[in-house]
């Protein structure tokens, strides 16, 4: 299946040491009165389960992508007209602006794709992560294969997308504790995988996407 997503990357004047939260409060107040508030403030934000409009702080740099043709043109429609973030009285200026419109596919792959998680990726629950602290290096493996593999089955089912029963995956994914990832009480992963889906790149997976976990890209390798 073919997918319309728009990727958008800002470079800022200042430094952005701000949360995705804070991008998705800057372009809701700007742009109240326009289609993109639907997806932020309005019905379109509790209409799907998996967000179609996804924040993110990537090396730096204020990011948001676009799932969907309706959420896309709403993209496109503020885009021209985005020259900065004001976050809490402070003006971060937009000096430039990578835009990535494209059509992707999403859903099984008959080939091995390799993915990295670019930020990290929030797999467990407060359940499973009781689950998981007891488990063998062998037995974690296996048990955060499953994670992603359902996370997959989950965005196949959002798209109305037949994901069968053949996702196969080898991962190479590190738990990181909560100790060390204070903004999430179960912890995260990181690391690279390879599977036979279709993932656009820089959307998320897992829990905490509307904090801007789970983004994934491809890899070559």
């Amino acid at each position: 299946m073919l997918v319309n997503t728009l990727f958008l990357r800002m470079k800022t004047d200042l430094l952005f040491d701000r949360a995705p939260y804070h991008i998705r409060q800057s372009i809701g107040e700007a742009f109240a009165d326009q289609a993109i508030d639907e997806y932020i403030n309005g019905d379109k934000r509790s209409e799907f389960t998996y967000p179609r409009l996804q924040f993110k702080v990537l090396q730096g740099d204020p990011c948001i992508i676009a799932i969907g043709e309706d959420a896309v043109e709403a993209m496109r429609e503020i885009v021209p007209d985005l020259e900065e973030l004001e976050i809490n009285g402070i003006i971060y200026k937009i000096v430039e602006k990578e835009i990535v419109d494209d059509e992707v596919a999403i859903g099984p792959s008959k080939t091995f794709i390799n993915y990295q998680f670019i930020t990290p990726w929030i797999g467990l629950n407060e359940e499973n992560f009781l689950q998981f602290k007891y488990y063998y290096k062998q037995e974690r493996t296996a048990f955060i294969n499953r994670l992603v593999v359902q996370n997959l089955r989950f965005l196949s089912q959002e798209f109305g997308i037949q994901a069968g029963d053949r996702i196969n995956i080898k991962s190479r994914i590190r738990f990181l504790t909560n100790q060390s990832l204070t903004s999430s009480p179960t912890g995260g992963f990181v690391g690279d995988f390879k599977i036979n889906y279709n993932i656009p790149d820089y959307i998320s997976i897992g829990n905490m996407i509307a904090k801007g976990f789970g983004a994934i890209k491809r890899v070559e390798v």
